[in-house]
C-alpha cells in the first residue's frame, strides 16, 4: 500500500516517466518489505536469531529476483527498448518476418528469468 503512494505521475506523461514511476513504486514497497521483515524477524526468532536472519537473506534474495525479473521483463516487452523495436522493424519485409522475430525474441527472453530463479534457488539453498 505504502508503494502505491510513491507512484504518481502528471497527466499526460511520457511512457518513459511512467515506467519510471512504476520503478520508484516497486523499490519503495521493496524497501518497506525489507524493513518490516527485518522487524517480524528479530522479534519472532528470538532464541533462534541465525536461522532468523537466515529466512531473512531468503527474503531479500527473493525481493532482488523479483525486481530483477521485472526489469527484464520491461526490457523485451517495452517499446522504449530494443527488442520490441526490432520486431516493429522485421515488419518491413512483411508478416512473415514479424512471427519469426517475435518468435525469436520471445525465446531469448526467457534467458534472463531462468538464470536469475537459478541463482535465486541456489542461493536460498546454500544458506
Amino acid at each position: 500500500i505504502l508503494g502505491f503512494f510513491a507512484v504518481g505521475t502528471k497527466d499526460g506523461a511520457s511512457q518513459k516517466e511512467l515506467l519510471f514511476a512504476l520503478h520508484k513504486g516497486v523499490l519503495t514497497s521493496s524497501i518497506f518489505v525489507i524493513g518490516f521483515c527485518a522487524i517480524i524477524i528479530y522479534q519472532l526468532f528470538d532464541g533462534r536469531e541465525e536461522y532468523g536472519w537466515k529466512i531473512f537473506a531468503c527474503i531479500i534474495i527473493g525481493l532482488v529476483a523479483g525486481v530483477l525479473i521485472g526489469q527484464a521483463t520491461e526490457y523485451f516487452t517495452s517499446y522504449e527498448y530494443y527488442p520490441t523495436k526490432s520486431i516493429t522493424e522485421a515488419g518491413i519485409t512483411g508478416p512473415a518476418t514479424v512471427i519469426i522475430q517475435g518468435l525469436g525474441i520471445g525465446m531469448i527472453s526467457c534467458v534472463a528469468p531462468v538464470l536469475v530463479l537459478v541463482a535465486t534457488i541456489l542461493g536460498c539453498d546454500a544458506l
